[in-house]
C-alpha cells in the first residue's frame, strides 16, 4: 500500500512562487516596465501584478503565458529551474529583480574591458568590507 503524500496549506506561500515573482520583477524591470503597464497589458489590478510578483499568488499557467507574452520573453525565463536549475528563491535572485540590481548588471553588461569590470568589482568588494581572496 502506498504512503499518503503530505501536501502543504494550500494557502501558504510555496517558494517556487516566490521564486517566479522575482522573476517576473526582474524581467519587467529589464525593460524598464511599470507595475502599471504590465496590469494594463494583462487587464488586471495593480494590486493583482504586487502579489504575483511577491509570490502572494499563483500564476496559472494561462495567465504565466500572458505573462511572458507581455514581458517579451519565453515560459521558462520565468519559470526558471530546468534540468539542474533550481525553483527556489535566493538573496542574489532577489536582488537582481529589483531595480538595482537590473541597472547594475546591465551597466556592467556595456563595460567592454574586462580589467575595469574586474576593478568595479574589487571596488564593491572593498566598501562591502566583503573582500574575498
Amino acid at each position: 500500500m502506498r504512503k499518503p503524500v503530505e501536501k502543504d496549506h494550500p494557502r501558504r506561500v510555496q517558494e517556487a512562487e516566490i521564486a517566479i515573482g522575482e522573476r517576473v520583477q526582474g524581467r519587467r524591470n529589464q525593460l524598464g516596465m511599470s507595475q502599471g503597464e504590465l496590469r494594463k497589458i494583462l487587464g488586471v489590478s495593480f494590486q493583482q501584478i504586487q502579489k504575483y510578483e511577491k509570490g502572494g499568488n499563483r500564476i496559472s499557467s494561462g495567465r504565466l503565458l500572458q505573462l511572458a507574452a507581455g514581458l517579451e520573453c519565453n515560459v521558462t525565463d520565468l519559470l526558471g529551474g530546468g534540468v539542474k536549475g533550481s525553483t527556489r528563491s535566493s538573496p542574489f535572485s532577489s536582488y537582481a529583480a529589483s531595480k538595482e540590481g537590473v541597472a547594475i548588471i546591465n551597466a556592467m553588461q556595456k563595460i567592454a574591458s574586462p580589467a575595469v569590470r574586474r576593478r568595479i568589482i574589487e571596488l564593491a568588494e572593498t566598501l562591502s568590507g566583503s573582500m574575498t581572496p
